[in-house]
């Protein structure tokens, strides 16, 4: 995904990126709630279900690498 460097400027362009990964990550695993309710075989939904959770449990950790590399000036 890219980032209009006028609007967002290269040091917080990762932290946008990873609200817009995360708003995604919401609408899938809503989107995938909702098939739930009408799914004949549960097993698969929730498989991907599982794998949403464990992505977004991922996010925080992307949040502080992030910071940690604005700080020690290793990201622009």
């Amino acid at each position: 995904m890219l980032f209009n460097s006028t609007v967002h400027p290269a040091r917080t362009a990762t932290d946008d990126y990873i609200t817009v990964y995360e708003n995604k990550l919401k609408v899938l695993a809503a989107a995938l709630g909702e098939c739930l309710k009408c799914a004949a075989d549960e097993t698969r939904i929730r498989t991907w279900l599982t794998e949403l959770e464990r992505a977004t449990d991922e996010i925080e950790p992307l949040r502080r690498h992030a910071t940690a590399l604005r700080a020690s000036a290793g990201h622009p």
